[in-house]
Order: C-alpha cells, then structure tokens, then sequence
C-alpha cells in the first residue's frame, strides 16, 4: 500500500496483521493508596502494575509454569497473590518475581483481604477454612486459623474496627469474632430452585454494619450484621453479580457481574424531615460487553474491568461523570522487532520470525494514489517458529543482523524468559527464495562475567563505529550489560556494565522500564520518573534529562545528532540535547503550543522515531493514529480540531488523513496500530490487530432481549 501526502510524505506501507495477539481476561484488581498503583490479574496468571496517575502500565510480573492468581492485593505497599494452588505468593517489585511463597493449610484460595491498618490478612480456602495471617516487611506469618466451615468460602471482608470479619460461600453469609474465631451470627439466603446453591461471590461491610451481599442469583442484599435480619434486597441483574464495591462515603454501592450492566445504589433519605434513610437503585452504566469480574474505587474513580480485557476508568465527579477512559489491552511495550525486512514477534510462548513481502511497483509510485494497493512480487512468509524452552513466558525478544558471505543471510536472534538468556544464529540461504534453507544454531552460553541473570529488556544493534554487532540488555537487578559479537562469530563476549540503580535503591521498588541505544549512549527510564543517558565507553552516567511530573512512554536517540526524543504519558514531547545539557529550540519552541485536543487525548504514544529520509520530521503512533510531526512547520493553533471522527469528512481527504497546513500530520486508517518502524528507507510496517479479531475470540457474552429485537 502507498502513503501519500502533500503533507505526511510518500511510503509503501506493509500493513501487517499476522500478529496473532489476544489480549488476556482480567481476573482481580486491587488498588494501593499510599504509592497510587493499580494491580491487575489476567486469566493467564501475569499481573500488571498500573500507575494510575499516568494511566500507564508500568510492568509486568510473569507467571512460572505452576503458578494460579486468582486475587491480588496490596498491603503495607507490598504486592501480594493468592490462587487456586493454594499459595500466597509475596513479589519483589524491583525484580518483578515472586519472593516468598506461603501455603494455606486449606487447598485452594478463592478469597483475599486485609484489615484496616494492613497489618494481617485472611484468607478463604476450597476446605471451608478463614486463615489469618501476619504481614511484615518482607515476610508473611501465619497466625491462626478459624473453625472449619462444611464448605468453601468464596467472599471475605473485614470491617474497618477490625474486629469483625463476614464469609460469603454457598447458601449462607457468616460473621466472625476476629479475635477468638467463633461464629457470631449465620445468614441464610434463599434459593431460587431448590436443587440450585446460591453462591455469594462478594461481600461488603459499612462501618455502621450493614453487610452487602452479591450472589448467583443476580441480587444485591443489605443485611443487619448484629441482628442477622436482611433489610433489603435488590434484583439488580438477572445473573450472578461477581463484584461490587462501596465509596468512601459509604452512600453509593456499585455492583455487576455476568450481566456487564453496572449498577448504583445510593443511600439517600426518605424525607428532608426524617433522619430514616434507605437504598434506592438509581444509575445503570453500559461499559462492557462481556462479563466484569472486579470492580473498585480509586481517586475519585470507578475502574471496572473482566472478560472483554478492557479496563474502564470513569470520573465520579459530577462534572465529568460522563466521562469515560477506555484502555483496550494492547501491549504497551512493542513485541515486534525488525531487522531489513525479517521481523521477529514475540508471543507468550513462541516466537516467529517472517520476511516482508515485496512490491512490483517500486519504479511507478508516481502514479499512484494514497491508499492504493501495490502489486505483491512476493508475499509475506512465516520462516521461522521457535518455542520456549520449558514452556516459560517470554520476557522480552530481540533480533539483529550482519551480511554474510556465500549468498546467506545471517540473523541473530535472543530473548529471555523467567530463568536465562538464550541467543540464537539464524544462517538463511537466499539461494532458493521459495523454500530457503533454515540452519538454527544455539550459542551455547554467555560469558561468564554476565551471570546468565535473566534480562527484562534486550535490544540489538550494528555500531557503525565499531564495526560490530551489540547485544545490549537490563537484568531484573537493573544492571546494564552489552555484549559485542566476536570476529568468529560463535559467541559474545563482554564489553561493559552499568549499574543503572543502585542495590540499596532497589529497596525502594524502583525500576528501569524504557531503554534506548545509540553507538555508545543509552537512554533508560525508571519508574520514579527519572531519565539518565549513561556512557557505555566511561560506563558511567553522562546525563540527566530535568524530572518531570509524568511517566516516560518512548524513548529514542536522533540518528545523527546528539538529541534524545522523549514522549510522556500525557503527550507532551520533548527534544534533550545531551551535549549541550539543555533542551533543544524546537522542543522549547512547541512546549506550549500543542493543541488541547492532543493533550487531552487519553491514548499514550507508544513508539516515536526519525524519518530516514527527513530527519526533521518524527514519526509516532498511539493505538489509534499515526502521526508524523514536522518540525519546519508551524504548530497547529490552540482549539484547531487534528483528530476528526473517523466517518467525518470535515477537514480530511478521501484517504483518511488530514491535510491542513500545520506540523501535525494524522492518519487514522489503521487500528488497534500494535508496532510502527521504518525497515528500509521510505518504507514503514505498520503491524494491526483489529478490533474484530479480538472480540471474535471472546467468549460468548450473555444474551439480552434488547428493544426493537
């Protein structure tokens, strides 16, 4: 396909979508006040660490092969997990693995909570057993176990006077003496048939005590928890509610389930002159499609997310009450990687290596049109499949390359799982262009400098002035270390390390997350907001970029001048000259003077780069929009509209892009847009996965009469 605009430029795009990526079901979420982070459980046992200022993930904490998360909590500022293996699982979030491990003496864990001043922790087991236990720095005491219930406990809250705890399991709610253990009071909920249990999936205590309750029989109840009598009871869906939650205020309840409409219910008084007040159901909120698993409140904010992968943060406050800020699961790290025309994908498990296809057309691009499709000499091809070893997660992938003699072509492939690094020579015959010869060849180990620590970022790279090819990684103990390809080409052997953080830091759970390489320079981002470019040849720090109140989102080096381009979560860009320690006339220039429809825009720029050809313009894209800013022109005013709705043909061309004589440049023709990179001069491969790909995956959701149906 041809791009093409007075405005944008002239490319052939290969627009890919053999990308097989299928964003994962949300499981549990949990929020921490104290360090404003978001954790998130998919159905595949990684967890996510979200910073909701930023509304960016920031990691991810993989899963060994044996590990279920069914909840996840936070507790003194620790990352806690407990599943269906029966473990409680404390992570290091400096290394982003697990640290301690704790068994429950009950088999499997359904539920997990904490007291108010997160000193101890309870948990529900498949036995029927409440297991209370002590947290610590650094550690994880049991303490006691409650008397053995005749059947699983799937819900647990404790109240805020933390001397109260209540069960939810089958065809009955419990309230507990925290201290003695002893059985206080017993609930008992109906039954809609009488050969159907009526499970309580989610539980809730007000200070006042009054228990709400969610259940499988698509019900809200609100009982009296030193009486046991129920006060009242809500048909909010008409399946299973699995989660709901209260506000501070204790006024409005939120709940969902099977059923993905959210429902409110406000605590409200029956008369200006009575002080008797009742629940009354009032809002209902459409924001998934497909069943919600967890809903909870934080800042001001009510997140909800499940089945259809997307996490869903709407403002309650009453003047933006109608707004809402959709996230739709896809990677926020690139998993693609190129090299010329081979480019690696990295998948859970496996990765793939495939050759773009070539055009016929390249001589006649000037008759064509924007959007037209080239004639294909040749098609995309899959060359290569590569599992895991030990069926771990990838961590991270990379590929690089060096010409060879004797018509092959030789490619350097690695990535890292949960244990090691493995690196792999690829020698590709160009002899036979249908069929080539594939030999695959492991190096056998890395130097013994190295430490073989498993890596959580890699990135290769040919250095023009060396004349070699960089293997350049950061270890999980934030430890920078670049490998250089021996003349022999049977091994690397090590050239430098740094010490991006210091081990007496990593205490604090901060962590390098963005990097970027240029010869001898790297560019890291850590998650207490710092940008440092370091020397690889003083290995030392040469550096830092003035700190600033949101979090990296791309980093990237100019190719020929000694600028470094960074782009932050709320689409502010700033160009930094390390040389001269200062920011550059451009970026100084534009810093206020981009228009309040960008800034505003909820979608984080993934992925930011120089034009081969122009080196004034900088080409980025968030999931939505490519984007390619021109430096030489005048930035767009104020109020200006450089977004158009997608069916809107104000201010566009036929061709799905904006051509108005500003620096701003955008293209919406493609979706979700998961990698952008320019292989080749004058060339982009822009790599989708369509919205109709995911969805068709999901499972199927529930199915309502809807009106005029």
């Amino acid at each position: 396909m041809k791009l093409n605009s007075k405005n944008m430029g002239d490319y052939i795009v290969h627009r890919a979508r053999f990308f097989d990526y299928q964003p994962k079901a949300i499981q549990s979420m949990n929020y921490d006040e104290t360090v404003k982070k978001l954790a998130i459980s998919r159905s595949d046992s990684t967890i996510e660490i979200w910073c909701t200022k930023n509304e960016f993930l920031e990691s991810i904490i993989y899963p060994t092969a044996d590990r279920q998360v069914e909840s996840v909590l936070w507790c003194r500022s620790q990352l806690l997990s407990s599943g269906l293996d029966g473990f409680i699982v404390l992570y290091d979030l400096a290394r982003l693995t697990a640290k301690k491990l704790v068994p429950s003496i009950g088999g499997a864990i359904w539920c997990m909570n904490k007291n108010k001043s997160e000193t101890k922790i309870v948990v529900g087991t498949e036995d029927g057993y409440v297991v209370m236990y002590e947290v610590q720095i650094d550690g994880i005491l049991f303490e006691k176990s409650f008397n053995k219930l005749d059947s699983r406990i799937l819900s647990i809250a404790w109240h805020k006077d933390e001397e109260v705890l209540i069960t939810g399991g089958i065809d009955n709610i419990r309230v507990w003496d925290a201290n003695s253990g002893q059985v206080l009071q017993r609930l008992s909920l109906g039954r809609i048939d009488k050969n159907k249990e009526t499970l309580v999936w989610c539980l809730a205590i007000t200070s006042d005590f009054q228990i709400i309750s969610g259940d499988s029989r698509g019900k809200i109840s609100v009982w009296n928890a030193e009486h046991g009598n129920l006060i009242k009871s809500f048909q909010t869906h008409s399946v299973d509610v699995l989660c709901l939650c209260i506000d501070e205020t204790e006024k409005h309840i939120y709940c969902s389930g099977i059923d993905p409409s959210i429902v409110q219910l406000d605590y409200i008084a029956t008369s200006q002159a009575d002080n008797y007040k009742t629940w009354v159901k009032s809002n209902v909120y459409y924001q998934h499609s497909h069943d919600v698993r967890s809903l909870l409140i934080a800042d001001n904010q009510l997140i909800s997310a499940g089945v259809d992968t997307k996490i869903v943060f709407k403002s309650l406050e009453k003047k933006h009450c109608s707004k809402n800020r959709k996230y739709n699961s896809m990677p926020q790290k690139s998993l693609i990687h190129t090299c010329s025309d081979y480019v690696l994908l990295q998948h859970d498990k496996h990765l793939e290596i495939w050759k773009l296809g070539q055009s016929g057309d390249n001589l006649n691009l000037d008759e064509k049109k924007d959007g037209d499709c080239l004639s294909i000499l040749r098609s995309a091809k899959k060359y290569l499949h590569l599992n895991s070893k030990n069926d771990l997660n990838i961590v991270c992938s990379s590929i690089g390359a060096l010409p060879s003699e004797q018509n092959a072509q030789t490619i350097w492939m690695s990535y890292s799982d949960l244990n090691a690094i493995h690196i792999y020579k690829l020698e590709i015959s160009s002899k036979q262009l249908l069929e080539p010869k594939i030999k695959v060849a492991k190096i056998k180990s890395l130097p013994l400098a190295c430490g073989n620590r498993p890596a959580v970022m890699m990135n290769f790279y040919f250095s023009a002035s060396s004349n070699q090819l960089r293997l350049n990684y950061l270890t999980n103990k934030s430890c920078l270390q670049s490998l250089y390809l021996l003349n022999d080409e049977l091994g690397f052997a090590l050239d430098s390390t740094i010490q991006c953080i210091s081990q007496d830091l990593l205490l604090t759970d901060n962590r390098v997350y963005l990097m970027d390489f240029k010869e001898d320079y790297v560019a890291t981002a850590d998650t207490d907001m710092n940008i440092v470019i370091w020397s690889l040849k003083s290995q030392s720090q040469l550096c830092s970029l003035p700190k600033y109140e949101r979090l990296a989102t791309s980093l990237k080096f100019h190719p020929s001048k000694s600028l470094l381009l960074v782009c932050y979560a709320n689409r502010t860009i700033v160009e930094y000259d390390y040389e001269l320690n200062e920011y550059s006339d451009w970026s100084r220039q534009s810093s206020k003077l981009w228009p309040k429809q960008w800034l505003k825009s909820n979608n984080k720029i993934l992925n930011c780069f120089y034009d081969g050809r122009d080196q004034e313009k900088i080409i980025l894209h968030d999931e939505q929009y490519l984007i390619i800013v021109d430096k030489n022109e005048k930035m767009p005013d104020f109020n200006e509209k450089i977004f158009q709705p997608k069916y809107s043909i104000k201010s566009k061309s036929e061709n799905g892009h904006c051509d108005k004589q500003h620096a701003i440049h955008v293209s919406d023709k493609y979706r979700y847009i998961v990698h952008v990179s320019e292989p080749m001069q004058a060339q982009l491969l822009i790599v989708e996965v369509t919205p109709l790909s995911v969805s068709e995956r999901l499972p199927p959701s529930l199915k309502q009469k809807k009106f005029g149906t």
